[in-house]
């Protein structure tokens, strides 16, 4: 179990200094504990103890600045050096083994699921980051809710307590050497030819009153998912892009997104237009507006 903690943190990370969180999920109870790389061996028992409680074990690959308590993305340090996806198919897995420098290290979580990390050899600036992440994730047809800063994957040697997983989380590739910014990055825009594109608008019908049809409802309870996120602006971004994935068009997303945030959002029609809008251009998409 020690051994391939090891091999995830001295790959991962560029010291033992480095701050990271350890995120505890079980059902709907999630758990933070916020240290150093050099003290994950420390907590190691408590999280073998939790894993034998049926909970999930995981970490956030990116940093975060010195003393913080807290995952949202102004607690991360400015630039990051870690590029990370979660390919959740084999084809993608197969497409970054045949088109992709050798990645750092890859972590199989399930079967045909993988945790594929690049160490980068310079840090950049975390909306560089993202970027490169989302674009990767589109050429691979990825997880896009695993494509920002302030997101956990799961730490190896654990259990994954997933229903109908229960399998152990492992490191099955690891190497020494660093990966360019730019040699990523020009795959992933070459092989990047995702488009989408969007639906007309139908304006018969106010968003307002549209946002609170029986349809729109019944699309809210249809995606929404059983995985745990640490907040609900991550679940949001998560079910968008799926919905786009099959095919939803902006209208639809903007209204689900309505209904789901109507009234918890000071604005939510704004909330919703730029999470959907966001969501369509780093999809390579045109809007329709």
């Amino acid at each position: 179990m020690r051994n391939q903690i090891k091999e995830y943190t001295e790959r991962v990370y560029s010291s033992p200094n480095d701050r990271i969180a350890l995120c505890l999920i079980r059902s709907k109870e999630v758990k933070h504990r916020f240290l150093s790389v050099r003290d994950i061996e420390r907590f190691a028992p408590f999280l073998r103890a939790m894993n034998a409680k049926s909970w999930n074990i995981y970490i956030t690959p990116s940093v975060l600045k010195h003393g913080a308590v807290a995952r949202t993305k102004a607690n991360f340090v400015e630039s990051q050096d870690i590029i990370y996806v979660d390919a959740d198919c084999k084809k993608a897995m197969e497409k970054v083994r045949s088109d992709y420098p050798y990645p750092t290290l890859v972590v199989k979580t399930s079967v045909g699921r993988y945790q594929i990390y690049w160490k980068l050899t310079e840090a950049v600036p975390i909306a560089k980051q993202e970027e490169l992440m989302h674009a990767i994730v589109r050429d691979i047809s990825a997880d896009p809710a695993s494509t920002d800063v302030s997101r956990v994957l799961r730490l190896p040697s654990f259990w994954n307590r997933k229903p109908s997983r229960n399998n152990t989380v492992d490191v099955i590739f690891r190497r020494s050497e660093k990966t360019s910014y730019k040699s990523l990055y020009d795959v992933s825009s070459a092989h990047d030819s995702m488009k989408y594109t969007a639906h007309e608008r139908m304006p018969s019908q106010p968003l307002s009153e549209r946002a609170n049809s029986l349809q729109t409802q019944d699309r809210g309870r249809r995606y929404k998912e059983k995985f745990v996120f640490p907040s609900k602006s991550e679940e949001d971004w998560y079910l968008v892009n799926q919905m786009l994935r099959e095919g939803a068009s902006r209208d639809e997303c903007v209204d689900f997104l309505i209904f789901r945030r109507r009234s918890e959002k000071k604005n939510p029609e704004y909330y919703a237009t730029y999470t959907v809008d966001k969501a369509i251009r780093l999809r390579g998409g045109a809007l329709d507006v």
